[in-house]
């Protein structure tokens, strides 16, 4: 089941943002900053009783970009992270609204879950993530639910 996400479920988006991203994850503090934001909005999976993955994004009118996806180890492979993505999808075509967002390039999975759903490369930021003695460049991707197959929307301009 996928549900809106509220600031009462920070601690526990925290603990599976750990899960994920480890030292690189968003403290309770930060996610509670984020949803306290008029523009942030966001949804969790429930896997049965259990939470097993979410995603925020900041929207300001028909751009939307994801601030963070995760999914819980224990419940990956299973689909779920593509079935929330196609729940938010769903919803930006309803507005219809183009959503951004950035990988890193050695999340091969993310990548191809992104490829699949609809999402364009734009470009490439170098250097973006710093992992303890080495940087990553990130991947800037787009999806525009107005035209199927359709060039993808011109990048935020943070990322030119």
């Amino acid at each position: 089941m996928i549900q809106p996400i509220s600031i009462t479920h920070a601690p526990l988006l925290a603990a599976i943002h750990a899960e994920s991203f480890g030292e690189e994850s968003w403290s309770t503090d930060q996610i509670k900053g984020s949803l306290m934001l008029a523009s942030t909005q966001g949804w969790l999976l429930l896997q049965g009783e259990a939470l097993a993955g979410f995603i925020m994004l900041q929207s300001v009118a028909e751009q939307w970009e994801v601030l963070t996806f995760a999914v819980r180890p224990q419940f990956r492979r299973q689909g779920l992270g593509e079935q929330l993505l196609a729940h938010v999808l769903d919803q930006a075509k309803a507005v219809p609204a183009s959503i951004f967002l950035e990988v890193a390039t050695d999340n091969l999975p993310a990548r191809k879950l992104y490829e699949k759903m609809g999402f364009k490369l734009l470009t490439t930021r170098k250097n973006y993530y710093v992992r303890r003695d080495r940087t990553i460049d990130a991947l800037c991707y787009a999806f525009n639910p107005r035209v199927a197959d359709a060039s993808p929307p011109i990048a935020p301009a943070a990322w030119t």
